[in-house]
């Protein structure tokens, strides 16, 4: 949401030769929250306690205790936390694509995939179909544009608020279907009514951004719950090269369309089409091979569909 403020505010008090430069070393900044992550974030208990540093994750469990005031943990033994129960093998990249893991790969895959090719493909696109199209200026396609990005922290809000109450399926479920309806009602508005109009392209992308939002935040919530912690490095991280693919292609794929398009509104009709489909793939994965994580603990979650 603030990208493009911060973006127009910089650009507006600066010289175009010294602007860039400025917004580039505002990019810089995350450097500074590394070397604190690196000096204040816990380690995972679970990856200690795999590593036999079982002192170490009775600290921290301890103290996470006592930061949440949550006293209902039965005191924890050495005996306790290596019970049976605790999985010790080595990670093994192949072991997502074992018979018992492989159709949450493929799961966490098309959530990555599709959802963030949702929301790059109509994001980074926005502001030039405001203008192009909607008939805005360049300033205020930005400003309607940090707008909709507004629902992406709204989401996380959302998503924390609702997902434990409603569980991990009928809501990414629903955030498909509700983001898949706003794309189809993108294709009726342009392509059949021909509202052009910026408040069409607003209205319809705010309900597609309302429901894909909380898929790209639940992603990196839902795959540590599918795997065991030998493997969420692992699921995480291919996940994460799955959503930068999607990334770079969803752009790309958009700017293909809509130069081949002879009529503009016919082009933004078709990635309206696209982003529709893209949607109902990500929620008939989750419909058809989704697992239901809620009120159950992480080796429940993670057991493997053999075991």
């Amino acid at each position: 949401m603030l990208t493009p403020l911060i973006g127009a505010g910089v650009l507006a008090i600066t010289p175009p030769e010294i602007g860039w430069r400025v917004l580039l070393a505002i990019g810089m900044l995350p450097l500074l929250l590394a070397v604190i992550a690196w000096r204040s974030l816990p380690e995972s208990p679970r990856w200690l306690v795999n590593k036999g540093r079982l002192d170490e994750a009775e600290k921290i469990a301890s103290a996470m205790e006592s930061a949440s005031g949550d006293r209902s943990r039965p005191a924890t033994t050495t005996e306790s936390v290596t019970a049976p129960g605790v999985d010790v093998r080595p990670t093994r990249f192949a072991e997502m694509f074992s018979k018992d893991y492989l159709s949450r790969t493929v799961l966490l895959w098309i959530m990555f995939g599709t959802s963030y090719f949702v929301v790059y493909a109509f994001t980074v696109w926005l502001p030039t179909l405001y203008v192009q199209l909607g008939g805005l200026p360049p300033g205020r396609s930005l400003l309607i544009s940090a707008i909709n990005g507004a629902a992406y922290v709204g989401s996380g809000y959302a998503i924390a608020f609702l997902i434990d109450r409603t569980g991990r399926r009928p809501y990414f479920i629903f955030s498909f279907a509700l983001a898949a309806t706003g794309a189809l009602l993108g294709v009726l508005a342009v392509l059949v009514l021909g509202w052009t109009s910026w408040p069409t392209l607003f209205a319809v992308t705010l309900i597609l951004a309302v429901g894909i939002y909380p898929i790209n935040i639940g992603c990196f919530m839902y795959a540590p719950e599918l795997f065991p912690t030998r493997m969420r490095g692992w699921a995480t991280g291919t996940g994460s090269g799955i959503q930068r693919l999607a990334i770079a292609v969803a752009p790309i794929t958009v700017g293909w369309i809509l130069q081949s398009s002879q009529v503009k509104s016919t082009g933004v009709a078709a990635v309206f089409g696209l982003l529709c489909a893209m949607a109902l793939v990500g929620l008939v994965a989750v419909a058809l091979l989704g697992v239901e994580t809620r009120n159950r603990t992480l080796e429940e979650t993670s057991k493997p569909i053999s075991g």
